[in-house]
């Protein structure tokens, strides 16, 4: 249509509009109201809410492409197991990927999960790692090698990995992505040999895990009415929240980290926050592992029940194992009866849950046995060790060793001193002595101080005497 029919329509338009409103005049003295109505409906526009999504992916030597890291995904495993010695080498090359609307800041970790202890001695004690901002990019060893060199940094010691040691923020894009290399290395030292598990070891091996952790939370980028603060605040947590019903009851599940939790709430119409997190099993050091035990370490907490009530909690460990051993607050836990009490828990062979009661949280250690593996016991038992040669104080509970006088390499701590049982080890009892290689301890002894045997450097073994 031209101008000119533009024009027409227009006034045919207008000359319309006249007649109808001479009509409703005419209506309106009659009495009758007549009501002429339009409407306008625009394409539907979808107004959603910004989503906070990271991803993580990993390449390795022997991969051709980025994978999808997932809570199944096994890392750093271009060495093949049972062949990690003085020389190795592997790395991996993680990339954060932000797929969601909101621009976010992430923290990932490179962090010991769990391992294995043979005559004192863990894996993580002997290999090092680099972390290289932007990736790795080697053909060779050699090359790997010379760019860990160059790290900031340097080399680091993995049995004292700390936390947040990568950092980020990513716009609300998908191709905003940032990289990190991560390069793990035996450096051959003098120390290898205390390494060599050898035969009189009964074929335990040293082993460990070697996971990351990413999580993300929103930047402070997009902006709104009121600046672009509104998110400065947001901090990394893994809480889940649940809502209690009527009768005061909750109950949460998380998938992947198979996570179950039921208790009581501190109101009814109240929430209850879970949070789970893996905690540095080098916290958890102090306590009496025997050779081929793997130790492990949960934080849990659980904020909002009712004061004193008891929660249950299950976590998914791996089914078959022995041994097993929880310590809540260093303190070592017993078994479940028919009615559940605090600080009391089950495991199920056949599953591998096991179910935790407790009416407080804090840091709980896991101590087990994996299938197919033996405990090294010492030969013969040390002789008992005279009450003299220790410090020690006496409470309505029990005697406290607080330290140690003598300079035997091997010592039995006696379970009965001054007519009471020795029922702890306290804070810094043996740390620093160099002499002790061995440590047997009573059944009655229940907890161990933290740092109790911090710089014992010849400790190899402890066990519980018979």
């Amino acid at each position: 249509m031209d101008y000119k029919e533009r024009k027409m329509s227009s006034k045919r338009f207008l000359c319309l509009m006249a007649a109808i409103i001479t009509i409703c005049s005419v209506a309106s003295i009659s009495g009758t109201i007549a009501w002429f109505t339009e409407e306008v409906t625009s394409a539907g526009n979808i107004i959603t809410s910004g989503n906070l999504k990271v991803e993580l992916y990993h390449q390795d030597p022997t991969d051709s492409i980025h994978q999808l890291v997932d809570n199944q995904t096994l890392l750093f495993d271009a060495i093949t197991s049972g062949k990690w010695e003085p020389g190795a080498v592997a790395y991996e090359n993680f990339t954060v990927k932000n797929t969601g609307s909101l621009a976010l800041k992430y923290q990932m970790d490179l962090k010991v999960d769990q391992e294995s202890i043979v005559g004192g001695h863990k894996l993580s004690e002997a290999v090092q790692y680099a972390l290289i901002p932007g990736g790795v990019h080697a053909d060779t060893r050699a090359e790997a090698i010379a760019q860990g060199n160059q790290a900031v940094g340097g080399w680091r010691g993995l049995s004292d990995a700390p936390l947040s040691q990568m950092t980020g923020e990513l716009e609300a894009s998908a191709a905003d992505t940032d990289v990190w290399g991560v390069i793990l290395y035996w450096m051959p030292t003098a120390q290898d040999n205390l390494f060599n598990m050898k035969n009189e070891k009964n074929g335990l091996l040293l082993d460990m895990q070697v996971a990351v952790k990413l999580v993300a939370t929103q930047y402070t980028s997009e902006s709104d009415a009121f600046g672009n603060t509104y998110d400065a605040e947001a901090v990394f947590t893994q809480a889940l929240t649940a809502k209690a019903d009527d009768d005061g009851e909750f109950s949460i599940t998380n998938k992947e980290n198979t996570l179950r939790v039921t208790g009581e709430a501190a109101s009814i119409d109240g929430s209850v926050a879970v949070i789970i997190d893996d905690a540095d099993p080098a916290a958890a050091a102090y306590l009496a592992v025997a050779d081929g035990q793997t130790l492990a370490a949960y934080d849990i907490r659980v904020e909002g029940q009712k004061a004193s009530s008891l929660v249950k909690v299950q976590l998914q460990l791996e089914p078959n194992l022995t041994d097993v051993a929880v310590f809540h607050e260093n303190t070592k836990m017993q078994a479940a009866g028919s009615i559940p009490a605090a600080d009391t828990f089950s495991y199920d062979e056949s599953t591998g849950v096991i179910t935790l009661y407790v009416d407080h949280f804090s840091i709980f250690s896991f101590i087990y046995t994996r299938p197919g593996r033996t405990t090294g016991i010492p030969a013969t038992p040390p002789p008992a060790t005279p009450a003299d040669d220790f410090i020690w104080t006496k409470t309505s509970e029990g005697i406290i060793i607080t330290g140690y006088k003598g300079n035997a390499s091997r010592v039995q701590v006696p379970e009965i001193i001054d007519g009471a049982p020795v029922i702890r080890i306290g804070e810094n009892a043996f740390a620093g002595n160099d002499t002790l290689t061995h440590i047997s301890l009573p059944e009655s002894v229940t907890s161990i101080g933290k740092k109790a045997f911090y710089r014992c450097s010849n400790l190899e073994s402890m066990d519980t005497a018979p």
